[in-house]
């Protein structure tokens, strides 16, 4: 009976072990299965999903996290960024033409293909924010796909007249509590 048992033992320990080799082989594999596929895993920041129109025609509404949203759509050649309903945006390029952003395949794609505009929410305190994009081959058409959207910090020279104000007023304060 003591060499049943024993022999349960050693099995049970190589099954284990079996179980760890198996694990960390999937560890060690899982990155490599998602490495040429960046499109799915991309970070989309403030948007809460993909956002497309074609060339040829067509619109969409991106939607962000905050409540904001804007509209794009296709107009033949091209396809233009416009405030949905009660929202006042501007872009600082509110048309994108075919011809000036090239073509990627959506599941394999560097940052050097990404596109990008900065749009402003005039009706929501100027709150600006980096608008990014790619063009998708989708059948015989071409389309634009919002793929991230991020706010923009304020201008470094907003920062430091804020900075430099606060420490003004520190000094002020400080001085005046002296005499």
């Amino acid at each position: 009976m003591r060499g049943i048992n024993l022999m349960d033992t050693t099995l049970k320990e190589q099954l284990s072990e079996m179980k760890k080799t198996i694990l960390l082989l999937a560890i060690a594999l899982a990155p490599a299965t998602f490495a040429g596929s960046n499109y799915p895993n991309y970070d989309q920041g403030m948007l809460l999903s993909q956002t497309e129109a074609s060339f040829r025609g067509g619109a969409g509404h991106a939607q962000l996290s905050n409540g904001e949203s804007f509209r794009i759509r296709g107009l033949g050649d091209k396809v233009e960024f416009y405030g949905a309903t009660g929202q006042n945006w501007t872009f600082d390029s509110d048309t994108i033409y075919a011809d000036s952003i090239s073509l990627v395949d959506p599941l394999d794609f560097d940052d050097e293909n990404v596109g990008s505009i900065i749009g402003s929410a005039w009706h929501a305190n100027s709150q600006h924010y980096e608008i990014s994009f790619i063009k998708i081959p989708v059948g015989k058409q071409e389309i634009i796909r919002i793929i991230r959207v991020e706010s923009v910090l304020p201008e470094l020279s907003s920062a430091s007249l804020a900075t430099g104000c606060v420490g003004m007023f520190y000094v002020m304060i400080k001085r005046r509590r002296a005499k």
